[in-house]
Formats: structure tokens, C-alpha cells, sequence
């Protein structure tokens, strides 16, 4: 599984929730034209064939993370795209 950069990451997150790329787009506060690009290139990432294989992957995959991790005795483990959350700060920001 490919990394995630901390913008996809947190796309990622609020599609597993639910939220379509509109409102994804208001409470990050960018364009949706750049939600659905950056909805493109996840799938991609995640060689995804659509919204919902995309969502089962990305929770796949960061389910498989948190059960290594307790596995291993890890304290925390940063998800599948190996970033730690509290690294990414302003995600409208990053790329």
C-alpha cells in the first residue's frame, strides 16, 4: 500500500465518514474540483476502482496497522499511509 500525503489522509477520513466531496471541500475550505482531484489520485494510490473500494481499503489497511501494532506492543501507530496525525496540522495546506 502506497502512502497517503496528510491531505489525502484526512479526505480519506471524512469519505469513511460519509461526507461527499462537497461538504469535504466546505470544512477544509478549497474548491471541490480539488476534493475530486485529490479523490483521483487516491484511488490511484490505493488502486482503487471507485469511492467505496477506496473507503474498504484505506479501513483495511489502517484496521491491519492497529492490529500490528497491538501485536507488537507499539504505543501508537500512524495508519496506513505512516504519518502521525499530529504532524500534518493545517491540511488545507499540504499536498
Amino acid at each position: 500500500m502506497h502512502r497517503l500525503s496528510c491531505r489525502q489522509a484526512r479526505i480519506m477520513e471524512m469519505t469513511a465518514c460519509g461526507m461527499q466531496n462537497k461538504e469535504i471541500a466546505a470544512e477544509l475550505g478549497m474548491a471541490e474540483s480539488t476534493v475530486k482531484n485529490t479523490m483521483a489520485a487516491i484511488y490511484e494510490r490505493l488502486e482503487a476502482r471507485n469511492r467505496a473500494h477506496a473507503v474498504y481499503r484505506y479501513i483495511r489497511e489502517t484496521m491491519k496497522g492497529n492490529l500490528d501494532a497491538c501485536r507488537t506492543g507499539v504505543g501508537s501507530h500512524p495508519g496506513v499511509d505512516g504519518i502521525d496525525r499530529g504532524q500534518c496540522g493545517d491540511v488545507g495546506s499540504h499536498t
